[in-house]
């Protein structure tokens, strides 16, 4: 379809409509020829807020914001008029129907910007990951700080509101992953998390709000063939970047049901345990064991060295380690 003109798309926008939708609640007054409310800009006690469909144009006698559809659009988001277009337009159905979501686009353009950035590819590099296959199976990204993924997603059609119902930006309006490498987590085909591994010690390692699925990589755990099972996102990367493809994350060592029925279900020849060797993923590792013998797998711990996780191990003493997955997975 053909990019509408800005008249055609405040023609075809009912501004009271958008308005109301972006929460602010407004009434009819002087017999439903304008609609008024409280103002959304600034701190409004007496509805000063007024919206007159038929000219397409508000204003507040309160704080004196005022113009048509795309300057309240402009305010309200804080972005440019082509992106307030954009946003209308998909609105309306100006631009083509959407299937995606946010965190699917949003994980494409981090993806897109890893190809174009030395830095995701030294960090991994530096934690022994340096596999093209790897990089486009898991779709790794780089969030490129500031608000350049905001602006992306806004030029695609999200409006600011849907950005931060997603969790996708900070308080500031800002990429809420910036300083970060990413992964998206799929589910049933679709992106419904994305994990963030800090480039620094500056930031945390992250995932959004909501949930993660049952397993990182769960996919690859296939009937009748030994599966791989580790705590974190980086250790799965680690295990098939060194040939272990039915590997799968259970994110921690705090393992829950959802996880051990997710693996249970894909029916795997036998199961081997790499948690960390440490405490909570000896500890870890026990209750993994114990939960799937329940549901009738059979489970082993590989022993990890102290104080290491899988990817250290690897990194340490990559031979040691091949040799001692290799091992198992010949079992």
């Amino acid at each position: 379809m053909d990019e509408l003109s800005p008249d055609e798309i405040r023609k075809k926008t009912n501004i009271v409509e958008y308005v109301k939708s972006c929460g602010v609640a407004l009434a009819p007054v002087s017999g439903g020829r304008e609609y008024a409310g409280r103002c959304p800009f600034h701190d409004d006690e007496s509805a000063s807020f007024f919206v007159n469909p038929a000219k397409g144009l508000f204003h507040c006698f309160g704080c004196g914001a005022g113009g048509n559809l795309f300057s309240f659009i402009m305010r309200r988001q804080g972005v440019n008029f082509r992106q307030a277009m954009m946003i209308a337009m998909n609105r309306i159905g100006g631009l083509p129907p959407r299937t995606d979501s946010v965190l699917e686009r949003l994980a494409d353009y981090y993806h897109f910007c890893f190809g174009r950035s030395p830095r995701g590819r030294e960090y991994l590099a530096g934690r022994g990951i340096m596999s093209e296959a790897v990089i486009r199976r898991f779709r790794i990204g780089l969030a490129p700080g500031g608000d350049r993924a905001v602006r992306a997603l806004i030029d695609l059609g999200f409006d600011l509101i849907a950005l931060r119902q997603a969790h996708v930006v900070n308080r500031h309006g800002r990429d809420a992953f910036f300083g970060r490498i990413t992964v998206p987590l799929s589910q049933a085909g679709r992106v419904i998390n994305i994990y963030g591994r800090s480039l620094s010690e500056r930031y945390p390692h992250m995932y959004l709000p909501g949930h993660r699925g049952a397993l990182f990589n769960a996919d690859s755990i296939v009937p009748g063939e030994p599966a791989f099972i580790c705590e974190s996102i980086l250790d799965c990367l680690t295990l098939v970047e060194h040939g272990f493809e039915h590997s799968a994350s259970t994110f921690s060592a705090n393992v829950t049901e959802e996880s051990v029925h997710a693996i249970a279900a894909a029916h795997p020849g036998i199961v081997f345990i790499a948690f960390d060797g440490d405490d909570a993923g000896r500890r870890g590792a026990a209750a993994l064991m114990a939960m799937l013998r329940e549901k009738g797998v059979v489970s082993r711990s590989i022993s990890i060295p102290d104080n290491a996780d899988v990817n250290t191990f690897f990194l340490d003493d990559p031979d040691k380690a091949a040799r001692s997955f290799r091992e198992c997975a010949r079992c």
